[in-house]
């Protein structure tokens, strides 16, 4: 998901409050869990979800996922994810910018704040990966904008 560090923010307190999660974080991850005696150390049972990055006009992809998976905790993503819908739009389009072939992928979203983004100029990039650039694709909706309540 392309999503900028404001809207991260007020996408993960809305889903700690609405869903009475636990949030444990660190420079890099988020991990939100329905466990309350979780050991910060051991986040398996958790949803994880990397802090997005900007560097030198360039949005960095945001990666997410479970831990070891138990039904419980994909039930508890499924939910999530439920609370981020309305706020993205799909498919994102990538492009080897090397080679010049491109893929449209419905499993990648972006927010109205990335696209704000993308629009006047920036770069969306995938960490580690130098030789695909994204984009929205030309079918993708607007997405809505996540109120700052």
């Amino acid at each position: 998901m392309f999503i900028t560090p404001a809207e991260f923010d007020r996408l993960v307190a809305r889903i700690v409050a609405d869903l009475d999660l636990r949030m444990i974080s660190d420079d890099r991850y988020v991990y939100v869990t329905h466990d309350a005696q979780v050991d910060p150390a051991r986040t398996e049972r958790c949803i994880w979800l990397q802090r997005p990055q900007t560097v030198a006009q360039t949005l960095y992809l945001v990666q997410h996922g479970l831990g070891e998976s138990p039904a419980d905790v994909a039930r508890l993503f499924d939910r999530a994810r439920r609370r981020w819908r309305p706020f993205v739009s799909r498919p994102v389009r990538a492009t080897n910018i090397v080679h010049g072939g491109s893929h449209s992928y419905r499993d990648l979203a972006f927010t109205s704040g990335a696209l704000a983004l993308y629009e006047s100029g920036w770069a969306w990039r995938q960490e580690g990966v130098a030789n695909v650039a994204y984009e929205p694709d030309a079918t993708a909706a607007a997405p809505a904008p996540m109120s700052t309540e």
